[in-house]
């Protein structure tokens, strides 16, 4: 997985752009009940779990920063 993809709103399994609404089937009503993003490739990944990944991967990218 790569995860820094969450960062440009793309999925980290097969790198497609979530932007692009033929890219993502988060439509469904499973998600979003359960406020999820689902890419067309089965990667699954709540809103808030996203978040999360996207906050500690920028403060890990920031404290490098300071380190140097």
């Amino acid at each position: 997985m790569k995860w820094d993809n969450l960062k440009k709103n793309r999925c980290p399994s097969c790198g497609k752009d979530w932007s692009n609404p033929k890219n993502v089937k988060y439509i469904t009503e499973e998600a979003l009940k359960t406020n999820h993003i689902v890419c067309n490739c089965g990667f699954k990944i709540s809103n808030k779990r996203m978040r999360e990944i996207v906050n500690d991967k920028i403060n890990t990218e920031l404290l490098e920063e300071k380190e140097k």
